[in-house]
C-alpha cells in the first residue's frame, strides 16, 4: 500500500496478519523482495500487524521501526530464514541417437 506523508512524501505500508492472538507474539513472513524493498526504503516503510484477524475485534499494531537506516532493526526484532526458494533451468531431453557396437558400426 502507498500513502503520501507531508514530511516524507511517498510512504509504503506493509500489512501482515495472523489469526493468532497478540499474546502469542508477532510472527509473519516476508519475501526476499519485500525485505529488500523495506531496507531500500526504510525511512518511508511502515509495517502494521493485525492479530486475531478472524475475530470480531482484531488488534492492529503499528510496527514502525522494523527497518531503519536501510537495514533490519535487530535490536527490537528477530529475523530467521525458514523458507527457501529452489529454481532450476529446464532443458528438454534431446533424443540421443546411439549406435550399438554390436551392429558393426564401431570403428577401431
Amino acid at each position: 500500500m502507498t500513502c503520501v506523508d507531508d514530511e516524507r512524501g511517498m510512504c509504503y505500508i506493509e500489512v501482515k496478519s495472523s489469526s493468532a492472538p497478540l499474546e502469542e507474539g508477532i510472527h509473519f513472513h516476508m519475501s526476499e523482495n519485500e525485505y529488500r524493498f523495506a531496507c531500500e526504503n526504510s525511512d518511508r516503510y511502515y509495517v502494521y500487524y493485525v492479530a486475531s484477524v478472524n475475530d470480531k475485534h482484531p488488534k492492529v499494531v503499528p510496527l514502525g521501526d522494523v527497518f531503519r537506516d536501510s537495514e533490519f532493526n535487530d535490536s527490537n526484532y528477530y529475523l530467521s530464514a525458514k523458507e527457501y526458494y529452489v529454481s532450476a533451468n529446464y532443458r528438454s531431453e534431446k533424443k540421443i541417437n546411439r549406435t550399438s557396437e554390436k551392429s558393426g558400426d564401431s570403428k577401431n
